[in-house]
């Protein structure tokens, strides 16, 4: 499936599909995918699945506030990346350097996606209060 809008059938109120059926088209479509590059980056295949579940279910929360929707799928693969720095950094016990090391990028890209990732934490932790 290409990143693009999706729209409903002809005649279908609304004109564009709902967030419902887009990530179920796109989950249906592209998890596979997506699972092999998060078990690529962390190891694991149990938190690869978990980092890909995350991301969709990061779409579909935002997905009133989606900018652009046609960039979709690059949206979930830079989510699926961010999340498995999350796990490499949290629940392997990697610092900042062997993370960078291994996802490619610099100490400082793992830092400030890192501070990111707790600012939302808190945030959403924050909310369910």
């Amino acid at each position: 499936m290409k990143s693009e809008i999706i729209h409903s059938p002809p005649g279908a109120p609304g004109g564009e599909a709902s967030a419902d059926a887009v990530v179920t088209e796109l989950f249906l479509a592209h998890r596979l995918a997506l699972v092999r590059l998060a078990f690529l980056l962390v190891g694991d295949q149990e938190s690869a699945e978990d980092v890909v579940q995350d991301a969709f279910a990061a779409v579909y929360r935002r997905w009133s506030r989606l900018a652009d929707r046609g960039q979709v799928l690059p949206y979930l693969r830079a989510a699926v990346v961010n999340g498995c720095r999350t796990v490499l950094r949290f629940y392997l016990d990697l610092s900042e350097a062997e993370i960078a090391q291994v996802m490619g990028v610099s100490r400082g890209t793992v830092k400030s996606t890192a501070s990111r990732a707790l600012k939302a934490l808190a945030a959403t932790l924050q909310e369910e209060r």
